[in-house]
Formats: C-alpha cells, sequence, structure tokens
C-alpha cells in the first residue's frame, strides 16, 4: 500500500469521526429541546398547592383536566374543613381554591380554582408500555415546579388492592398530585407516593382518574 493510499484512509477515518461527534451533539440537542418543549407546554397545566389545618401546613401539586377544574392527592386537602390554595406559573402568590368532590380510598380529589390561564392538558387513551419512557412534574420539596424523566418499570403493580404505575423517576415531598405523562405530552397519571427503599414512584392511572371525575 502507497503512502497515499495510507494517507487516504487516514483522512477518511478522521472525517467518520468528525461526521459521528457532529450527529451526536445533533441528537444530543434535539432531545434537549424536545425535553425543554414538553416542560415548557406541560408546566402551564400544573400549579402548587399548599394546604392549612390544625396549624400546619402541607405542600403538594394539582393537574388542570378542564378549565378551571384540577385534580390532586386526596392526602394533600386532608379534611373537607382544610383551607387550601394554589399557585400557577401565572402569579407569585397563593390563591384560594374550592373542593369539588374526593374519594379518599382512591386518594383523589377534585378542586375549582378561577384562573382560565391554566392550560388543560390532554388525557392519554393510549396503551402503556413497560420501559416507555415518562415524564412527571410535580412542586418537589415545594421549590417550584420541576420535570423529573425515567421509565416505567411495572404499568400495572398492585398496592393496598389498587393498581399502579410503576416508574424509576425520582419524585419526593411535593410531587403527591403532579402529572405523570408520557412523550407526547399527555397525562398518563398522578403522582401519589414512594417507596423510599425501593427508589420507584407510585402513580394512579388515567382511566381511575376518568372514573372518578365521570362519577
Amino acid at each position: 500500500m502507497n503512502r497515499k493510499s495510507v494517507y487516504f484512509i487516514i483522512f477518511m477515518i478522521f472525517i467518520s469521526l468528525i461526521i459521528g461527534v457532529i450527529n451526536t451533539v445533533l441528537i444530543f440537542n434535539k432531545n434537549i429541546d424536545k425535553e425543554e418543549i414538553l416542560f415548557d407546554d406541560c408546566y402551564q397545566s400544573v400549579v402548587e398547592i399548599k394546604t392549612e389545618y390544625d396549624g400546619n401546613e402541607k405542600f403538594g401539586t394539582a393537574v388542570c383536566i378542564k378549565d378551571n377544574f384540577l385534580i390532586t392527592n386526596w392526602h394533600i386537602i386532608n379534611d373537607e374543613n382544610s383551607k387550601f390554595f394554589f399557585r400557577s406559573c401565572y402569579s407569585n402568590d397563593y390563591n384560594e381554591a374550592k373542593l369539588i368532590s374526593f374519594d379518599d380510598q382512591i386518594d383523589l380529589a377534585l378542586i375549582q380554582i378561577d384562573d382560565l390561564r391554566i392550560k388543560t392538558i390532554s388525557m392519554s387513551n393510549e396503551l402503556l408500555k413497560n420501559g416507555e419512557i415518562i415524564y412527571s412534574l410535580g412542586n418537589t420539596l415545594n421549590q417550584g415546579i420541576t420535570l423529573s424523566k425515567g421509565i416505567i418499570s411495572n404499568i400495572n403493580i398492585t398496592y393496598n388492592s389498587l393498581g399502579y404505575i410503576c416508574s424509576d423517576n425520582v419524585i419526593d415531598d411535593g410531587n403527591s398530585g403532579g402529572a405523570l405523562i408520557n412523550s407526547k405530552k399527555e397525562l398518563i397519571g398522578i403522582t401519589t407516593f414512594k417507596i423510599s427503599n425501593l427508589g420507584y414512584a407510585y402513580s394512579i392511572p388515567v382511566k381511575r382518574i376518568i372514573d372518578f371525575i365521570n362519577k
């Protein structure tokens, strides 16, 4: 093999490496952009919740499922006599919300607010798959709405005789009542609790949420 051929091969290898790096960067940036868009869109459908009862405060999250109607976990509201408030991305202050209905057995509550700027989130009607990429938005540690990414570990895991979506995304106190969404920005569940020593998040499936609303 002559020297020109060797140089040509080295040159082609170098070009291939450069193209590979460029493609990797483009793919990475494309994914980042996608997740930024996803967060920006869904962020407008999720609000912070603060509950006051017996001199204590509790924080959580709620999701807009219809104009001025939000779904959250009942354990955030805790009591029919509790005063509770919401804060959206459109306001620096908390505003009072109203309890419409609840089911303490399935840990869901429907609340009403007065702020039409908060966007209604779309609900998914597609079957879930184990390994599917998901995202959750919630008021983590009462520090504002954050985005967490993971995969579905089990589409139907039973806990206390009820089925939940089990995922490996990171959640913490304040995420209860938050949105579990798919890559299409559709609601697939409401984040409800975690089991710390296992590192998994458990969410109420959207079908149960729809059944609760229809009642």
